[in-house]
Parts: C-alpha cells; structure tokens; sequence
C-alpha cells in the first residue's frame, strides 16, 4: 500500500480530478498503441520463470502439453532479467484465461499503465509531502504525465517505465523513512526496493542511497544509533529477503547469481549501432555526452530551465552548508534528489555503459529530474514572493507549457515517442533514432489493409522494424491476411522507419515501386511505405486450406548455388525444385506452414545440435520449378570441417527427411 501524505479521499478537489482524468484516459487509449521491439520477449521472461516457479512450488499445477513447449530457466538467455512485474502479469494473462495475441498484448499495455499511473501517484505524494503544497505536487505529477515520451511508454515499456515507477515509489517510501525511521517503513520500504530490484538491478541505488544517508545521519546525531541500527537491519533484511522471494534465478544459488547478473547488467551484452546526432555510433562505444544531450532534446524545454534552476540553488546550499552537507530535512532531502539524478548519469559516462534507443535504460532518473525542477519552480517563486503579478505571470507559463505538451501529445497520438524539442531543429531521422520501438508499423499496417482488399498482402521491411511483433496487436481476420517476406523476396509494399539504414533522405522510389503511405510528425516523416507498380513482378504467395501429403512433398529437391558473407553472418543461397504438377504454398490457413530447417553434422557425421526451425517460404514453390531461398547462419553454430545439412518440416505433420526427401548437404569449410 502506498503510503500517501494524507487519505485521498482528503486531497483537493483539483488533484482528485487530474488523477481521475488521467486514469480514464489510460483505460481509454491503452489498446491504441502498437506492440514494440521487447514485448514480446519481456512476456516470454515472465512466462518462462512463472513456469520455473510453479515447477519448484506447485508441482501439481504443470499439466497438459501447454508447458512442455515453454523452455526451461537454466537454459534461458534472458534469465538474469528482473521479473517482478513480468511474472504477475503472466500469471493474471493465464488466470484470465487471455489466448488471442491482440488481447494478451492489449492486457499487458492496460497492466504497464497502471504501474506509471501508481508512479505518478508517488511523485505527486513526494513532491506534496516535501513543500506541504499541492500545488506543487500537481505541478509535479503534470510534469511527469505531460512529458510526451514519457507519456507514451507508459502503456507498452514494460521494462524502462516500471522500473522508474518502482523507483518514484521507492523514492517517496524512503522519505517518510529517512525522516523517521521505524520498523513498519523500514519493511514497507525494503519491499519497495527489492521490487525495484528485481525489475533492473540497477534498483540496487535506492538500498546505497538509503543506508548512506542514514548513516550520515546517525554521524550526525540525527537519529539515535539505536533506532539507526534496527531500523537499517529491518530495511536490508526486508530487502533481501524479498529480492529473494521475486526473483526465481536467485533461488539456486542466491549470492552468485546475484552477482552474475550484477555484472551482465554492467556490461550489457548488445553490440549493435545507433544514430547519433547525424553520425553511425556503436553502442559500447558512445561519446561521453550521449545521455545529456538526449536527455536535453528530448525533454520539454521549461522543464529543462526548471531542474537546472533546482540543480543551481541546491549546489548552492551545499556550498554554505560546507562539511555539515545539509542544515535541516529539507536541504537533505534536496541533496538526495540532486544526487538520485546526477550520480547515474555520471556513472554511465565514467563507466562508458552500452546505451541505446535514446536514454530509455536512464528513464529511472526522471523522478528525480522532475523533484529538481519542482525544486527550480519553488526557487524561481520565492524569489518573487512580494510580487503577485510576477507569480501568476509565472504560474501561467507553467500551465501554457503544460498545455502546449497535452497538445502535443494529443495531436501525435499514438506516436508521442518521437517527440524531440527545439533543440533537435529539424531533419530527424538523419541526425537520431526516431521509432525505434516500431510503433507506427500498426497504422502503417492497417492503412494498406483499409486500402488493399488482397486475399493476401505481402510485404517486406527494408529498415531495422518488428513488423513480425506488430501482427500480435491485429485482429486475427486481419493478421492472417499479412505475409512478411524475407529481405531477398520482392513483395507488394516495403516499408521503411529509416532505422538502420544508411539513406534516411526519403529517396527515389525502390525498383518497381512508388510512394503509398507516409507517416508524418511535427512535419518530419518517421516512416514510408511504398507499393509496386506491377504485382506480377512480385514474389507469389498463398494460402493453402490443407496439409500437403508425402506424395507432394516428394517431389521436392534442393540445389545449393551459392555461400557469401553478409552483416557478419554466413549466407546459404539454394534453391527448392518442384517436379510435382501441386504448387507448394507458403502460407497455410490450417496451422500447417512448410518450414525451411537446418542444423550442423560434426566432422564424424552426428548432429552437433537440433534442427533450426527458423525460416519460413518467402514465397510459394511452383509447380515444375524452383524457388530461391536463402538462410543465414549464426557464426556461433558454425562447425569448421563440418557439414551443414537443410531440409523441410510442415509443421505438427512430418519432416521431409523422415518421408525419403534427402536433405541438402554441405561441407563447411
């Protein structure tokens, strides 16, 4: 329970409604929005340690075949991800018995808003508590909700958002703690933590915070060593204990697996590039300024004048209070703000930290960001305390900037996260990365759906998009309608969020196609599609309304014709030769695709692994004729003097080796 200032049944008027207002436009909107890049993997995190859960808790409650198909723990690569909001949520999809795709994704929007709408809450009641003002609680919390990418991450970043809601509560739990410690907070507030922790590990800031500060206040003679002592022990016990308790990865081996995930998270494990004020960056190798600098173009420019005002009046107090470090409470708490938003930020320049997407992994630090300005606007209003028309002149900026962001926000909806300010001037997608979640590749989709009464749609992404997890928030009519081709296929429409691609410039349109769909905001275009002029020169696909028996399948055979290197990975060209009078689809309507497999044979001829089930038809295989595929390989499967070995599986059906289709092999020098 949160622990509020006062029953809310209390706070004025005014406040009561914001908060109502705002609750019923998450309930109202959350299923707008597009499912990004990490959904679907943040479910499969809590799915699978859910399942490890039961497994070692309830052993009875595994049953059917359902789980036989979710992988185990140990082998999981994700798990050293926190899973403290991710687990519950996988259970509430299972207990409400959600299966669709659209409705699962549409829960887990509606389930990450109301963590940022309980974050929300926690800045309101630390702000109101600190200067024993609503008004600048509200300030505050308007703030926080009026911060456009902000706004917009909080109904599908699982991950960024939640953890800096947990920390904007575990920030507010640690205010009434520090101002009098006792056993019921220093329980209250270890949860809180742990909580925090077991979303990222980097919540593990708010336990150092805490113990520092109250240590310098014991030294101090603040509080009584005593009441420091049981009230710390409480506090870390608690924490511990319920760190613990939410994390299954810790349960085998609780301090080492700590510590490894401690030490993954430092240095996260992601070697990619990002765009970068206009030039190609990788992301273990960014200037030192990265974080600043998106922090200042991305962040509503009074809210920027408002914290460094804050920073500058709180450095001062430091100045004068010299060795005591603060002369009362609200200097301490000030200093510990200050500290909560700096620190971080300096940590992962020092550290050279592997960032990218923008500063989405430093969303944490917005609490405090917003705490600093709310620091800036009481200086900025003491500072005119005998003026009244100053003030309300002062008062009337705040609410036409917060104005002007809720018309931003409106008029961009649902596609606020592309905000940047005055900062950024203009031309975008060739100086930042734009919609690095993939969110607009849903109206995308469903403009060409609106406008394209094809039985089937084809359609390739010429950018780095999750065009694959948008289909998830479709509707099933709709989602089965749409064949996303691979990268050597020509479909009837490319689409392109400019991301990773080296030409951002809207260009000449691809081979054989022209402009159909722009998405646009604030002018600046964030993502294009194009459609071909001839459909018969694009690659043929279509639905099959039943499983292909062996006779059919038979009558394939492969030809390898060619091995190149691309993106580093090694490339496998072949070809797949009808000789039967049936085409072979490449789509089924019955749940039964044919898949493209592969594995590798040691030197000794025995499979080194399964078989990779990846890749589906890019397109249909014609009936006496051939169609060229081609599949990349993972240089970590790689066996030098080994053999590479492909063949066919219609799924849930047969594999087409075990019914005298040889598969292809090849000797991997």
């Amino acid at each position: 329970m949160l622990l509020l200032p006062k029953p809310a049944a209390q706070w004025p008027a005014l406040v009561l409604l914001l908060f109502a207002a705002y609750f019923i436009l998450g309930l109202v909107i959350h299923s707008d929005y597009g499912v990004s890049w990490d959904e679907p993997v943040s479910r499969a995190n809590g799915v699978v340690n859910l399942k490890y859960a039961v497994t070692k808790l309830v052993p009875s409650m595994i049953t059917g075949d359902s789980a036989k198909n979710i992988p185990d723990l140990r082998s999981w690569p994700d798990k050293d991800y926190g899973v403290a909001f991710e687990m519950p949520v996988a259970a509430l999809e299972l207990l409400l018995h959600l299966k669709d795709s659209r409705d699962i994704y549409i829960f887990r929007h509606l389930a990450t808003f109301l963590a940022a709408f309980l974050g929300a809450v926690a800045v309101y009641a630390t702000a109101g508590n600190l200067y024993k003002n609503y008004r600048l609680g509200l300030l505050a919390v308007l703030m926080l909700i009026l911060s456009p990418r902000i706004f917009a991450e909080s109904f599908y970043n699982s991950k960024d958002i939640v953890f800096m809601a947990s920390i904007a509560v575990a920030i507010y739990t640690m205010t009434i703690f520090l101002s009098k410690p006792r056993l019921p907070i220093a329980i209250i507030h270890g949860f809180v933590c742990a909580f925090a922790i077991d979303v990222r590990i980097m919540g593990v800031m708010m336990v150092l915070c805490t113990t520092g500060v109250l240590l310098i206040k014991v030294i101090k003679r603040e509080t009584a060593i005593g009441n420091g002592f049981w009230s710390a022990a409480a506090y870390i016990s608690s924490c511990s204990i319920f760190v613990f308790l939410m994390f299954p990865f810790l349960w085998d081996d609780p301090a080492g697996n700590f510590l490894l995930t401690f030490s993954n998270m430092a240095k996260f494990r992601w070697e990619g590039f990002v765009l970068y004020m206009g030039g190609i960056h990788k992301a273990t190798d960014l200037p030192w300024h990265y974080i600043p600098v998106w922090i200042l173009i991305t962040t509503p420019p009074l809210f920027l004048v408002l914290m460094g005002v804050g920073t500058f009046k709180t450095i001062r107090q430091l100045w004068f209070s010299k060795l005591r470090l603060w002369t009362n409470e609200k200097e301490m708490f000030d200093l510990l703000m200050l500290a909560l938003l700096m620190v971080p930020i300096a940590a992962v320049i020092v550290l050279s930290s592997v960032l990218y997407d923008g500063w989405r992994q430093m969303y944490f630090v917005y609490p405090a960001f917003i705490l600093v300005a709310t620091k800036g606007a009481v200086t900025v209003f003491d500072a005119f305390k005998e003026n009244r028309k100053i003030r309300t002149l002062l008062w009337g900026m705040l609410l036409l900037c917060c104005s002007y962001n809720g018309y931003w926000i409106w008029a961009s909806h649902p596609l606020q996260n592309v905000y940047f300010n005055f900062l950024a001037g203009n031309d975008w997608k060739n100086k930042f990365e734009l919609d690095y979640w993939g969110l607009a590749n849903r109206e995308a989709l469903q403009f060409i759906l609106d406008n394209d009464n094809s039985p089937v749609i084809t359609i390739r992404a010429s950018s780095q998009t999750p065009l694959e997890h948008t289909l998830l928030i479709l509707d099933r009519k709709n989602r089965d309608r749409i064949a996303i081709l691979p990268v050597e296929s020509t479909p009837l429409y490319l689409l392109t969020n400019y991301r990773q691609v080296r030409n951002r410039d809207l260009p000449a349109p691809p081979d054989y196609h022209t402009l159909f769909y722009r998405k646009q905001i604030n002018g600046e275009t964030i993502l294009s599609v194009f459609k071909i002029n001839d459909p018969q020169k694009a690659a043929r696909v279509t639905k099959i309304d039943r499983a292909y028996n062996a006779d059919e399948i038979r009558n394939l055979n492969y030809r390898f014709y060619d091995k190149n290197e691309r993106n580093g990975k090694s490339i496998v060209a072949l070809k797949i030769n009808n000789n039967g009078l049936v085409p072979i689809s490449a789509l089924s309507g019955v749940g039964k695709p044919i898949h493209i497999a592969w594995r590798f044979l040691d030197a000794s001829g025995r499979p080194a692994s399964e078989w990779d089930k990846q890749k589906n038809l890019p397109a249909d295989i014609p009936a006496s004729g051939e169609l060229a595929v081609e599949i990349a390989i993972n240089p970590k499967s790689e066996i030098k003097g080994g053999t590479l070995q492909i063949s066919l599986e219609q799924e849930s059906v047969f594999w087409a080796h075990d019914i005298g289709v040889q598969p292809l092999e090849i000797p991997w020098e």
